[in-house]
């Protein structure tokens, strides 16, 4: 049930945190999926709120098949809400997050 609460594939997407409890995301909170199987390939993330509570980091590591068309990170279910998200110092605008099969990502959050 975890699983798909945090994972879950819709089609040719792959959607994460989608019914993530809010409770999970207070400061100094830390969630960690290793290696869990997806229609797609194992896939491993962790979702990281610093003991400030003021900034977070989401670290995907999506598998390595090219079936997957995009990973949509629902970002609603946080404690506080997000007023910045940035790939690689980018900002992101959305909810999509491009990839690429196997490359890792990696996702900065920052907290009002």
């Amino acid at each position: 049930m975890v699983r798909h609460m945090l994972i879950l594939e819709r089609g040719q997407e792959l959607h994460l945190l989608g019914s993530m409890p809010t409770v999970w995301s207070r400061a100094g909170d830390v969630i960690r999926l290793t290696d869990i199987p997806t229609s797609f390939g194992p896939m491993s993330l962790s979702v990281r709120v610093a003991e400030d509570g003021k900034s977070g980091w989401i670290k995907i590591s999506p598998p390595g098949q090219e079936m997957v068309e995009k990973v949509v990170v629902h970002l609603e279910h946080f404690e506080r809400p997000i007023w910045s998200v940035r790939k690689g110092g980018e900002a992101i605008l959305g909810r999509t997050v491009p990839i690429g099969a196997g490359k890792e990502i990696l996702l900065t959050l920052d907290f009002e």
